[in-house]
C-alpha cells in the first residue's frame, strides 16, 4: 500500500493549522481536574489502618470504616476490613467507603 504524498502533506498542514488556531484547547496542560492516584488528596487525613498501619493521608481514595460491637475502625482497604473482621469475630456493620474523587467520610456515631 504507498502512501500518496500530496495526501499526507495536505493533512500534515490541517493538523498544524487546527493546532494554530486552537493552541490552549489542544495543549492545555491540565485537561485533567482528578489527581494522580498516588498524590494524597489531602495531607488533612489523619491516622492509619488498624490492621496494617497504612497512613490515611496518603490511601484515603480506598479507606473503610466500620463498627462492630465494642468500637468503630478505620482501615486502608476491602481486604484490611476482611481480615479484621475475620479476626475480631464480630459482624461489620455500617461500612463505609471513601468515593475516589471526594475520600471523605462521615463518620458515624460512637457505638453505645
Amino acid at each position: 500500500m504507498a502512501i500518496d504524498r500530496r495526501l499526507f502533506i495536505r493533512n500534515m498542514l490541517v493538523g498544524a493549522g487546527i493546532i494554530y488556531v486552537f493552541p490552549r484547547e489542544l495543549l492545555a496542560s491540565n485537561q485533567c481536574a482528578v489527581n494522580h492516584p498516588f498524590m494524597p488528596p489531602n495531607a488533612a487525613f489523619k491516622g492509619e489502618c488498624h490492621n496494617c498501619g497504612m497512613k490515611r493521608a496518603m490511601w484515603a481514595r480506598t479507606w473503610h470504616t466500620y463498627t462492630r460491637t465494642d468500637r468503630t475502625l478505620e482501615l486502608c482497604s476491602l481486604h484490611c476490613l476482611a481480615e479484621a473482621a475475620l479476626n475480631s469475630g464480630s459482624t461489620p456493620e455500617n461500612v463505609q467507603v471513601a468515593l475516589y474523587l471526594d475520600p471523605q467520610i462521615n463518620r458515624p456515631a460512637a457505638h453505645v
